[in-house]
């Protein structure tokens, strides 16, 4: 990129042309929206201003100290890459491109920098880039979007925007749909050989064989438009995103997050489905609207702790939990980030964010769970997917759908009213006494949360018992057991309990001894690698349970108390 400066510019200026600085593109388009916007200059009158503070600024001795708004400086970069980003393109598209920016002002420091990273950093690994060290702060997808910069002096660097290359969803629909009519050409060949064969006598096989034949080749012709559609997509598009650092994280800003989520989940309740809203849509709880059935808390919780990195919360063992003191402060600093990231990307706000399993954007869903609201099919786990949930998934793509925040929000309150099927029969039939009390509904949206990232009949089972369906539980027993210590309580027990029945499978059965004729307790075989793995993985399911459940209820405690004209019940 080449910073162009004014016609009238010193020949030190001029020179400064052949070694082009991304510091003085970004601080001129600050500059002039700003004296545009608050002052109410016209163009011209800036470009002689420009003009100006180009020779003023080309002297040495006088270095310019500007205070940068750090918000509206990131936002400037950002414009700068979604303006510029064909310029940038790479070979490797697994680079992304970071603009970073040194808060103080000095001879020997340029203000803003451009540098290319790679696009993921799975293993958490220190880079090394041109001239640069960036040190990762792990996240568990490989997204490194936050890293501390520093240059070979030792000075502290911040990141203002940075720009990812994500696959095209639509590229890669052109790319199925085109692998799906290779095997359909290989199907219809295949099938007309066999008809060919077919004894004319076997008149049954031979009308069956031909509507398969009719069938593939009507696929395969509808199929062709669908690709010409699409024809032109590109394989790779961009988006920008303003990475967290703490000098965003301010009061005013992590208002800001929480007022744009709430804006967002109220449009998402009022989303219209015909001439329905979910205001107005019937719930599982069949008296109760969806809106009333779910408040909007629930689905606005679940946005904030799936956020929240439960690993974090465990001792060095990874075994036990931190203190309460401990774990209560790192969840602040994650609420403060979620709060702050929310606000400064609004609408792109964890959209890149997928994790290995395939669960993608803010809410991240799973594609088979995308599927089963935008095309229903019944199975055990979902006993009455009822298709009124249809029209509100529209969109066939799921990285599309995936990416969009309200679709995202609305996928939840779907989610979350299909699971009350999960619930106890007392609880369902006091559903509206449960969820209007502030005690209980912690516990509701705590185990709805819960439920959501993992198995939600597991979950019904360790709280309410494994015959939970089968008997009359009153509503103190349920209450009781909607409090989250017992709840907390109820996962580590069904964990050990667990873990103890695969341990108990080394035993082996005692013997008599041929000489004193007593029974001998052989010792436990070794774990096998398969045991080790089953271990580990329900220790790992069981932790994030859990803490889904706590990070619940401090979210909810911490926003009743910060934001309580909004956040009342």
């Amino acid at each position: 990129m080449v910073t162009k400066s004014p016609e009238s510019s010193s020949s030190v200026l001029r020179a400064q042309e052949k070694s082009p600085d991304v510091s003085q593109e970004l601080f001129w388009m600050y500059k002039k929206r700003y004296l545009i916007e608050k002052k109410g200059i016209t163009d011209k009158i800036y470009d002689q201003i420009k003009n100006l503070l180009w020779l003023i600024w080309s002297t040495p001795e006088k270095t310019p100290e500007p205070k940068y708004d750090e918000l509206r400086l990131s936002h400037i970069a950002r414009e700068y890459l979604d303006k510029n980003h064909t310029e940038l393109k790479w070979e490797n598209p697994d680079r992304a491109c970071l603009i970073i920016y040194f808060p103080g002002w000095s001879k020997e420091k340029s203000n803003a920098k451009q540098i290319c990273i790679p696009r993921t950093n799975p293993d958490n690994k220190t880079l090394q880039v041109s001239g640069f060290t960036l040190v990762p702060v792990p996240k568990s997808n490989g997204y490194n979007t936050e890293y501390i910069i520093k240059d070979k002096d030792g000075g502290l660097w911040n990141q203002l925007a940075i720009l990812f290359p994500a696959e095209n969803p639509k590229y890669t629909r052109k790319r199925l749909l085109q692998e799906e009519q290779i095997l359909l050409k290989k199907e219809i060949i295949a099938s007309e050989k066999t008809l060919s064969y077919l004894p004319q006598k076997k008149k049954e096989e031979r009308e069956n064989l031909g509507k398969k034949i009719r069938w593939l080749q009507e696929k395969f012709t509808q199929n062709r438009p669908k690709i010409d559609a699409i024809w032109n997509q590109e394989r790779y598009i961009h988006f920008t995103y303003i990475p967290y650092r703490e000098s965003l994280n301010t009061e005013k800003n992590r208002k800001q997050g929480f007022d744009y989520l709430a804006d967002t989940m109220q449009k998402t309740y009022e989303h219209s489905v015909g001439k329905k809203t979910l205001w107005s849509m019937r719930s599982n709880i069949s008296w109760i609207p969806i809106a009333e059935a779910i408040p909007w808390q629930y689905p606005w919780i679940l946005n904030l702790i799936e956020r929240m990195d439960f690993e974090v919360y465990f001792d060095s063992t990874g075994k036990a939990l931190k203190s309460k003191d401990s774990i209560d402060s790192l969840m602040g600093t994650q609420l403060s980030k979620s709060l702050t990231t929310f606000w400064v990307n609004t609408s792109d706000a964890f959209n890149w964010q997928r994790s290995k399993v395939w669960a993608q954007g803010v809410g991240q869903i799973m594609p088979e769970t995308y599927q089963l609201f935008h095309n229903p099919v019944a199975t055990e786990k979902y006993p009455n997917p009822e298709r009124k949930y249809m029209p509100l998934f529209p969109e066939p793509d799921f990285d599309i759908a995936a990416r969009d925040h309200e679709t995202s929000f609305r996928l939840q309150i779907a989610h979350f009213d299909n699971q009350i099927f999960q619930f106890p029969d007392t609880i369902k039939k006091n559903w509206k006494e449960l969820i209007s009390s502030p005690k209980t509904s912690i516990g509701i949206v705590a185990l709805l949360a819960a439920g959501y990232n993992g198995s939600m009949t597991r979950i019904m089972e360790e709280v309410f018992g494994k015959e939970y369906k089968k008997s009359s539980l009153d509503i103190a027993e349920c209450k009781q057991k909607l409090s989250v210590k017992n709840i907390v309580t109820a996962m580590d027990r069904a964990k050990e309990r667990d873990i103890a029945a695969i341990l108990e499978t080394r035993k082996q059965k005692p013997y008599q001894d041929k000489k004193t004729k007593k029974l001998v307790q052989p010792p436990d075989l070794p774990l096998t690698q398969e045991q080790q793995e089953k271990i580990q993985k329900r220790t790992a399911t069981y932790k994030e349970s859990m803490t889904y459940v706590l990070k619940a209820d401090y979210v909810w405690q911490y926003l009743s108390k910060k934001y309580p004209d909004k956040f009342n019940w």
